[in-house]
C-alpha cells in the first residue's frame, strides 16, 4: 500500500508568541479589493493589544489570514482581564475599557482603490482572544478631477462649525464597551482639519 499526503505550512511555526488574537471578520479593515468587492487585511498589518489595563509593549503582527479570519500574534504580560485590540498599531493607553489613541489621523495618504493604510481606526474587545473589530468613524469617498493644466495632489478638509466641538482629527478617548464608540477628544493634540495626500 502507498499513502500520499501533503504538508500544510504552519504560519505560526517558529514564532514565539504567548497570545494569538483572532479577528472573526475583516469588515473593520480598510483595504478595498476591487476584484472581489471585499474589504481585506494586508500582509503587513499590525494591531495594538491590551488585556485588562495592561498594554502589550510591541504590536501584534498578522500571522495568518484565511476566509476573512485574521490571526495576530504577539506577547502580553497580563494574565487576567478582557482583551482589547486597536487598528492601526500605535501608542495606546487603556483604562476600564476606554482606550486613548489617535482616533482620526490628521495627515492621511490616499491610494487608488483603497481607504488608505492606517486611515480608519477600528477597535474590538472580548473576554476571549477572539473578537470582532468595528470602525470608529465613517468613511467619505472623494473624487478629485483636474484638467491638463492642473494637478491636484492633496486636499484639506476643515471643520468650521460654530455649534460646539470643532475637532476633526487627533488623539482622544474611545469607549470600546459602548456600541456607538463614544469619543471624547483630549484638550491637546487635536485638530480641526484633515489633510489627505495622494500616494506618490
Amino acid at each position: 500500500m502507498a499513502f500520499v499526503g501533503c504538508k500544510k505550512d504552519d504560519p505560526l511555526a517558529g514564532k514565539d508568541y504567548n497570545t494569538i488574537i483572532t479577528v472573526k471578520s475583516n469588515d473593520g479593515k480598510t483595504h478595498y479589493n476591487p476584484s472581489n468587492g471585499g474589504v481585506e487585511w494586508d500582509s503587513d498589518d499590525e494591531i495594538s493589544v491590551a488585556r485588562g489595563n495592561v498594554v502589550a509593549e510591541n504590536p501584534f503582527e498578522l500571522v495568518s489570514l484565511e476566509n476573512g479570519v485574521a490571526k495576530f500574534g504577539g506577547n502580553i504580560s497580563a494574565t487576567e482581564g478582557s482583551y482589547y485590540g486597536v487598528y492601526p498599531a500605535q501608542d495606546i493607553e487603556i483604562n476600564n475599557g476606554v482606550v486613548t489613541c489617535e482616533v482620526i489621523q490628521t495627515e492621511q495618504i490616499l491610494t487608488e482603490n483603497t481607504f488608505g493604510k492606517g486611515n480608519n481606526t477600528a477597535v474590538g474587545h472580548d473576554v476571549s482572544t477572539t473578537m470582532q473589530f468595528t470602525n470608529v468613524g465613517g468613511l467619505a469617498k472623494i473624487a478629485v478631477r483636474s484638467n491638463d493644466e492642473m494637478t491636484v495632489k492633496s486636499i484639506k478638509i476643515v471643520n468650521t462649525s460654530t455649534y460646539g466641538i470643532t475637532t476633526l482629527s487627533g488623539r482622544g478617548k474611545i469607549d470600546v464597551m459602548d456600541d456607538e464608540h463614544a469619543i471624547s477628544w483630549q484638550p491637546t493634540g487635536v485638530y480641526n482639519e484633515v489633510i489627505a495626500t495622494a500616494e506618490e
